[in-house]
């Protein structure tokens, strides 16, 4: 049982409302303007508040057509089969025809619409007392890092873009390493068989390169 629970009371709240919506229905040929669905069953008076006639019509034409359903001390109660009997033989103002075509199945199809609403209703209900998910920010990703000799590379290519001289722009920078390092770059690494980047950060120099290339290139 939901009683309990914090959302009890909207939920019975939202049950009872539908229930009462459902027990108004129309049926065609003004056969029937009201009929309690979820009961099931209609009392003489409920006929004759349909039927528009009084209740004393209704009892007089129920006990004509069941005899048994009147007893002394218990209310009578009509099926709906039973109840619609009775109104296709009352003549009264309010009633126009007998619905014919108004059958077993039509007050089922009916009942279904109802029960369909009543559900959606609870659905709504219980949505509503859901606590609210706040939706998450999106993961904010590191950008990925450069590394010192992509970064170098960059540094020399910008240069080297500018001038318009890449090879003179390479020239420079060793020659700049030769004179502030002492380091002859070019030479050592031809002499080891391996690219003068690869020489530089094999010999940790990487980082004093970025710092020069900087001065050389972009503190003009």
């Amino acid at each position: 049982m939901l009683t309990n629970a914090p959302c009890g009371g909207i939920l019975q709240r939202a049950f009872y409302e539908t229930r009462d919506a459902a027990t108004s229905l129309t049926l065609s040929g003004g056969l029937v303007r009201r009929f309690f669905i979820f009961g099931g069953n209609m009392t003489t008076k409920q006929i004759a508040e349909a039927a528009g006639c009084t209740p004393e019509t209704v009892r007089v034409k129920g006990k004509e057509l069941f005899p048994n359903k009147f007893q002394n001390g218990k209310k009578t109660e009509f099926t709906q089969v039973e109840a619609i009997q009775v109104m296709k033989n009352l003549r009264v103002v309010n009633y126009i025809e007998a619905a014919d075509s108004m059958t077993s199945r039509n007050l089922e199809v009916d009942r279904l619409d109802r029960l369909e609403a009543m559900v959606s209703r609870l659905v709504e209900a219980v949505a509503a007392m859901l606590p609210r998910v706040a939706t998450p920010a999106p993961l904010s990703l590191p950008a990925p890092a450069l590394s010192p000799r992509d970064e170098l590379r960059q540094i020399i290519g910008r240069a080297a873009r500018e001038s318009g001289d890449y090879q003179g722009t390479w020239r420079d920078f060793y020659e700049a390493i030769y004179y502030r390092m002492h380091r002859k770059v070019r030479e050592c690494a031809k002499n080891r068989g391996i690219d003068s980047l690869d020489y530089l950060e094999g010999e940790g120099l990487l980082p004093e390169a970025i710092a020069l290339a900087r001065d050389i290139f972009e503190a003009k």
